[in-house]
Order: structure tokens, then C-alpha cells, then sequence
């Protein structure tokens, strides 16, 4: 099986705003705070931001690669949504650093029952998804091989998951 990640680099959207793309801090600074928290709650309906299907479309359609160019990822998002129908995500947990929400939780494989993260063996990937108090996603990860993009399917199942619990 080849699975290939495209991004799209139209022009077409271009005149799609980001707010704060100047001052918003880099993903490795946000994923090392997640070292600072130490009081993970499990998420319900009273503690999950009001996230909406808009911001993860958002997040996924119009967000900058790490290359710079915008990413198309239909795809992702269609498979996302297969994995929380599924119940593929699992174990949400989340924190708080200054201002934004760290959730975290594990996702099974899809396609094997074993998967390799870092050289060791694990059941499941795990993902984080950093977002603001009103819900927009700042970023996400994941241990698969294409979570470093932010944009997994992995990530949008734990997003999609997360508007079933609001």
C-alpha cells in the first residue's frame, strides 16, 4: 500500500486570512509545553472547548505545511470521520498551558495491529492537538509517519471525537 499526502499549492485561497500567523508560537515550543502539565482530566462534555466540524476544516484545508505551501487533504478528513464513527480514538485526556487546551489520546492503526513508534513496538499512535479556548485548532501530532504534518487522519478522528463530547 502506498499512501501519498498531497498539498496543494493553488493560488486560489490565498485571500484566506490567519490571524495571528506572525505571533503564534512554533509547534515545538507548543508540543514541549505539554511536558508542563501534570493535572490531565479526562475529557467530557463540561471541560472540552467549543470546537465545531468549521475549525477542523479550517485546520485542515488552509493551514501552511511545514514546506509553506497550503495542504488540500479531502481525504484526511473523510477518514477522520470514519475513525471516530469507529471509536478509533480513545483515552482523551486534556490539560491547560497559559491560554491553550492540550488534548491527548490514542488511536488504533487502521491498518495493522502493531505499529512502529520512534523503533518500539505499540498498539496505538499517539496524538495531541493543541487548541485555544474558543475551540480553533492551533496544531496537531501525531506518531504515525504523517503526523508531523498536523494533519492526519489520526488528528482529525481525535478532533471529530472531541465534537461529540461538546
Amino acid at each position: 500500500v502506498i499512501r501519498i499526502m498531497t498539498f496543494g499549492d493553488s493560488d486560489d485561497d490565498d485571500d484566506i486570512s490567519h490571524e495571528n500567523d506572525d505571533e503564534e508560537e512554533s509547534s515545538a515550543s507548543l508540543l514541549a509545553n505539554v511536558h508542563l502539565i501534570k493535572d490531565w482530566k479526562m475529557c467530557d462534555h463540561h471541560n472540552t472547548p467549543p470546537i465545531t466540524e468549521k475549525d477542523i476544516e479550517t485546520h485542515f484545508l488552509f493551514s501552511k505545511s511545514v514546506t509553506g505551501r497550503k495542504r488540500m487533504c479531502n481525504r484526511q478528513i473523510v477518514k477522520a470521520k470514519r475513525f471516530c464513527e469507529e471509536r478509533y480514538v480513545g483515552q482523551c485526556e486534556l490539560g491547560n498551558v497559559n491560554d491553550k487546551v492540550y488534548v491527548r489520546a490514542k488511536c488504533r492503526p487502521s491498518m495493522k495491529s502493531i505499529v512502529y513508534v520512534n523503533g518500539k513496538k505499540e498498539k496505538c499512535y499517539n496524538i495531541t492537538v493543541v487548541l485555544q479556548q474558543n475551540g480553533k485548532v492551533v496544531m496537531g501530532n501525531c506518531t504515525c509517519k504523517a503526523g508531523v504534518s498536523g494533519v492526519c487522519s489520526h488528528v482529525g478522528g481525535l478532533l471529530f471525537t472531541l465534537i461529540k463530547l461538546t
